[in-house]
């Protein structure tokens, strides 16, 4: 094989990478300060998706205020689509959910919080 022939065949195998659809494994490391290493990997540009244990009649809300967890007057968007992985969800008219307010996972049939995720200045 020439070295010519090595060169094409790389160039080739860049190409094929391209498409290949990639997982990220993730594990679990604790940290003394969970909101200073979501900051941090924010920063790195990484989501943070859904990823909750199932349950029943999960409602997604948003409400003011930071850190909620309670529904109080935010309007409901939708049942939870999905325990894992990014969702949307269609915010009702005249609702502004900017910095300064909570998405609110809240288990209706317990009156329980699930999970809340405050918008913060990008």
């Amino acid at each position: 094989m020439s070295s010519t022939d090595a060169g094409s065949a790389a160039s080739v195998d860049a190409a094929d990478l391209s498409t290949i659809d990639m997982a990220l494994e993730v594990v679990t490391v604790p940290v003394s300060d969970v909101d200073r290493a979501k900051r941090f990997y924010q920063s790195l540009g990484w989501r943070l998706d859904i990823d909750i244990e199932p349950g029943p009649d999960y409602r997604v809300l948003v409400v003011r205020g930071d850190d909620r967890s309670s529904p109080g007057d935010g309007p409901e968007l939708d049942a939870l689509r999905g325990n894992q992985g990014t969702q949307y969800y269609e915010v009702p008219p005249g609702t502004d959910p900017g910095p300064g307010w909570t998405v609110l996972v809240w288990c209706r049939a317990f009156g329980v919080p699930i999970a809340n995720a405050t918008q913060t200045a990008s």
